[in-house]
């Protein structure tokens, strides 16, 4: 199959024809943002971005209780559309799916979060699973512990070490928070965050960031 695409892509250059990117890539679905459904979420505006949408396009989602409206193409490259999720939404994944008209499919996997986010219930048992084999005890990576009942003074309002013009948290801005950079690995200074193993998965860091937006609440 490959080599089918590139003998296209060849061929229209050597003959002289300009390609139709979109003719080429066909339907696909490289982008939807926010990317998080939370429960309780409700009339959210939505974006996907793609390829060879067509008018008469549908969008679904496999979350059960999940409503979708106001689908629009609003070109081949983007639909819009409006989110409702119920509150009983769970952390997990869910399946996008956008649908031609003439049902050919893509989809694209998007995360899930509960309505409710809160330290211990939530971001804690993350931590617990994937950071404090380092951060704990007596000498901890960086100086830093995580375990249960420490993790809030040690991270909120606390500016990192590596950049400290930046809080590790930043109680409702998660944009401004280095933990943020660590885990999804946009940081500048050192590595992201775990070191070595499973990294944070997208669900995960959602969580993380809905706390953090909330307020960072020793909950």
């Amino acid at each position: 199959m490959r080599s089918r695409w590139v003998g296209v892509v060849l061929g229209a250059a050597l003959c002289g024809c300009s390609a139709n990117v979109e003719e080429i890539l066909g339907l696909q679905v490289v982008g939807a943002s926010p990317g998080v459904v939370r429960g309780g979420d409700t009339d959210v505006a939505w974006t996907v971005a793609g390829t060879g949408f067509v008018d008469g396009a549908t969008v679904s989602i496999d979350e059960p209780g999940v409503t979708i409206t106001a689908v629009t193409v609003e070109s081949a490259n983007e639909i819009t559309f409006r989110l409702t999720a119920p509150n009983t939404v769970a952390a997990g994944t869910a399946t996008l799916t956008i649908t031609n008209p003439d049902m050919e499919s893509r989809a694209r996997e998007v995360s899930t979060i509960p309505q409710t986010i809160t330290l211990s219930g939530s971001v804690q048992p993350i931590l617990d699973s994937l950071c404090t084999g380092c951060h704990f005890g007596g000498a901890p990576a960086a100086g830093l512990v995580l375990t249960s009942g420490l993790t809030h003074g040690s991270l909120v309002g606390v500016p990192s070490t590596q950049v400290p013009t930046l809080d590790l948290v930043e109680a409702g801005d998660a944009a401004a928070s280095y933990l943020v950079e660590k885990v999804v690995g946009t940081q500048t200074v050192g590595a992201r965050m775990p070191p070595s193993g499973t990294p944070l998965s997208q669900t995960q860091i959602a969580i993380v960031v809905a706390w953090i937006e909330g307020g960072a609440l020793d909950d």
